[in-house]
């Protein structure tokens, strides 16, 4: 009987079709897996007052942040937007925004759906303190 497998595993249409499930696996691994994304706050005009924004990106209905940053800036010096490249799975995240200006806060959540290319930007321009 090993020998009769063998046999077929050597031939033409075992080949293709283990290629074919090969096919399969790696695209199916590409869909899910996490990579790179760019993630762009914005925060427009009013950049000038923010010294402080903090991110957390949660995956929807979990309880584990997958990726936290925070970025200071000196006195009006904040950029209009911000970007962040987070190695990010496809799915429905909450990202756990606050935004400081001097000693004020204001904090947030926003869902955003991550697909396998496309590029999100969230404004934030209403949570400036």
């Amino acid at each position: 009987m090993g020998e009769g497998l063998l046999t077929f595993l050597r031939s033409r249409p075992a080949r293709w079709g283990l290629l074919a499930v090969g096919v399969v696996v790696v695209l199916y691994l590409e869909r899910t897996m996490p990579k790179d994304r760019n993630v762009r706050f914005v925060l427009g005009s009013r950049r000038a007052e923010v010294s402080e924004v903090d991110f957390g990106y949660t995956l929807e209905g979990d309880h584990e942040e997958v990726r936290h940053i925070a970025y200071r800036y000196p006195a009006h010096d904040a950029p209009s937007s911000v970007s962040d490249t987070a190695k990010l799975a496809p799915g429905r995240y909450v990202v756990d925004i606050t935004i400081s200006s001097g000693e004020k806060r204001r904090s947030d959540q926003r869902k955003v759906t991550i697909t396998s290319d496309e590029k999100v930007s969230l404004d934030l321009t209403d949570l400036i303190p």
